[in-house]
């Protein structure tokens, strides 16, 4: 299975914090940890990609990551992983306006 998330940046406009390049690349660095953080409790492998928009189309989001799973249950302990809510809250949560997330069967 496959989790999908997309996700705008904050303007960096008034209290909103902004991200720059280096930022994003330690967001980045940080998803790609994950797989070797939270992959020993899992019952199969875990891969993680994403990567940020280039700016080609108006409106688009900012960034997608996406992360495959060989079972619903494995997804199920990444999302409550504590390697995973660390991540959201020191990468994720604070730099982001809008979130959209499926998850569907590969």
């Amino acid at each position: 299975m496959r989790h999908c998330v997309m996700f705008k940046l904050k303007d960096g406009q008034g209290d909103h914090p902004y991200i720059d390049d280096a930022a994003k690349e330690k967001m980045l660095t940080a998803g790609k940890e994950l797989p070797a953080l939270i992959g020993p409790d899992l019952k199969g492998p875990m891969s993680f990609t994403g990567g940020f928009d280039l700016g080609l189309s108006v409106g688009a989001l900012s960034a997608c990551f996406t992360v495959d799973f060989i079972c619903r249950e494995d997804y199920l302990v990444y999302a409550e992983h504590k390697a995973h809510v660390n991540f959201v809250s020191e990468y994720i949560k604070p730099f982001i306006s809008e979130r959209k997330a499926v998850q569907f069967a590969l």
